[in-house]
């Protein structure tokens, strides 16, 4: 975990005493989008994940601001027949592709995306929670990212999230608790994990070739 102590300190002395949380960041659908997008290091022509992404979605920003090829999953046929419609423009250009999850299981091969998104997944308790991780540490590659944001109740709810996702074999970078601002509703409190993928390790004879080559210079 390289989330900085100091503030995982804080995560779980602090807030249980002043949760809800008085001066919790409170953010805009917009401004979450735009807090997601800055974490991704995005490149050039990336492979870019988003699952469960007809709710919460960042196709728009991430396709207008970056050329990348982006894949966006969900669950059931009744949510991926509206992004169709919603998103043709973008299919039609070839920057988007929408498919369906069976059972869980994304259809691609290891390592296959750099970056990936996951927004509220519908992980019911701790060994679906650790299923989705596998999953996606599955497909990313060695050094990619992951946002991945819960919606929850409580204080004891969040924790519990962030003790399962700390136990995982993603890095954390970082955790916010978030207060989602809603029209016609009130606030969601939730919580924004930033992870990444551990990236290969340098194996010895790669690490002899390279100061080899630096002492000819």
């Amino acid at each position: 975990m390289n989330l900085d102590k100091y503030k995982y300190q804080y995560l779980i002395t602090m807030i249980p005493n002043t949760f809800p949380i008085a001066n919790m960041n409170t953010v805009s659908w917009k401004e979450l989008q735009q807090l997601i997008v800055k974490e991704l290091p995005i490149l050039y022509k990336q492979r870019i994940l988003q699952l469960y992404c007809s709710t919460y979605p960042l196709i728009e920003p991430i396709i207008e601001n970056y050329n990348v090829h982006y894949f966006g999953f969900e669950r059931d046929e009744s949510y991926v027949v509206p992004l169709f419609q919603q998103y043709k423009q973008y299919i039609k250009k070839r920057k988007l592709l929408v498919g369906l999850l069976q059972e869980e299981q994304i259809p691609y091969v290891q390592g296959f995306f750099h970056h990936i998104i996951s927004m509220s997944p519908p992980t019911e308790n701790d060994n679906e929670l650790q299923d989705h991780l596998q999953e996606t540490y599955r497909v990313l590659t060695a050094g990619g990212y992951m946002a991945l944001w819960f919606t929850k109740n409580t204080y004891q709810e969040i924790m519990a999230t962030i003790t399962a996702v700390k136990s995982s074999t993603f890095q954390m970078l970082d955790v916010k608790i978030l207060s989602l601002k809603r029209e016609k509703d009130l606030p969601i409190n939730s919580v924004l994990f930033i992870l990444k993928k551990p990236p290969k390790p340098v194996e010895e004879k790669q690490i002899v070739q390279i100061v080899t080559k630096q002492r000819y210079y």
